[in-house]
């Protein structure tokens, strides 16, 4: 009874430890960005708007009939700091695939 009794609080034991080990794990602290201008930590960076940059057309690499429309889209964004106030724009790419094929079925 002695070896039962002791193998189940060496089994509680254990668990209740890994169960503290993993939500320690779980828990990741979100961190802000860095401001460029001030250097705290509160940058916050929105997107506000896309607008596409032309388009071109080629051949359909899924099938064997049609194309595929390549469009390329500027990205503008905004970013603001919490502390000295400060905004800057900044803008990237994007490019879209949209198939436009079809089988010869």
């Amino acid at each position: 009874m002695k070896k039962v009794t002791s193998l189940l609080m060496a089994i509680f034991c254990a668990f209740t430890f890994s169960m503290v080990a993993f939500a320690d794990s779980a828990e990741v602290q979100p961190r802000a960005a860095e401001c460029p201008f001030c250097g705290s930590n509160g940058w916050s960076v929105t997107r506000v708007g896309r607008r596409a940059n032309g388009s071109t057309e080629v051949s359909c690499t899924h099938y064997q009939y049609g194309t595929d429309v390549i469009t390329k889209y500027i990205v503008d964004y905004s970013g603001s700091c919490y502390a000295c106030g400060q905004t800057q724009a900044t803008q990237s790419t994007e490019t879209e695939l949209v198939c436009h094929g079809r089988s010869h079925i």
